[in-house]
């Protein structure tokens, strides 16, 4: 049986809301995992991660799972790395012993680089990598360019990368993280019809171009 507490994982970068699974034979002794949760609108409670971590438990491990707002909200910011680093060390502390990270999607990539900045400390045993990307170039240019892309990432490439176009587009924006929130909750109520209502047409023109046509003609 795995049990899960939430309890806040406090931090010399804030405070953030934690999950703790293991299973209920679990010694304080566990290995431990920091599982770093990919960019869903739904954070670390997304059911597909919920899934990774009860399964990590049943295998033995004890997973902490915090939740990052910022990538929650589909946003890439570089102070991501220094959350996830600093809720990182605080599971060690907490831990008592090493620790590895489990990540996936644009946020393993975010974890490679936060493991970097603990090069040398004794902290980690190991880092599981799931989706992530060592050349930023090439992963642009493969969710822009390649038709079988996941329009997901792509919508989350073009939210946060062509903000500066938005004074170009009003409400370019808004259209975008409707698309991203309708691609990500597909059972519920779809809010890019209403927004697309309230856009301007240039907008919403280039909008569909950016959604259909690759780098080399945007």
């Amino acid at each position: 049986m795995i049990q899960v507490e939430s309890r806040q994982l406090e931090t010399v970068e804030g405070s953030l809301p934690c999950d703790v699974y293991a299973h209920r034979r679990s010694g304080s002794d566990a290995p431990t995992v920091a599982f770093i949760h990919g960019m869903s609108l739904l954070g670390h409670r997304d059911p597909r991660q919920v899934k990774v971590c009860e399964a990590l438990a049943a295998a033995g491990f004890r997973v902490y799972a915090p939740h990052f707002e910022e990538v929650a909200n589909l946003r890439i910011q570089k102070i991501t790395v220094q959350r996830i680093k600093a809720a990182v060390l605080e599971i060690v502390e907490q831990s008592s012993q090493r620790i590895s990270i489990f990540s996936v999607s644009f946020s393993a990539g975010l974890s490679l680089l936060a493991t970097a900045e603990l090069r040398g400390q004794n902290k980690l045993k190991g880092l599981c990598s799931i989706g992530g990307f060592s050349d930023v170039a090439s992963c642009l240019h493969y969710l822009i360019d390649d038709p079988e892309a996941d329009e997901y990432g792509k919508l989350i490439i073009y939210r946060n990368y062509l903000t500066e176009f938005e004074a170009l587009y009003p409400g370019l924006m808004k259209l975008l993280d409707a698309a991203a929130r309708d691609n990500a909750l597909p059972h519920e109520a779809p809010s890019l019809p209403g927004v697309i209502d309230e856009t301007p047409s240039a907008t919403i023109e280039y909008f569909e171009r950016l959604m259909t046509c690759n780098s080399t003609k945007t």
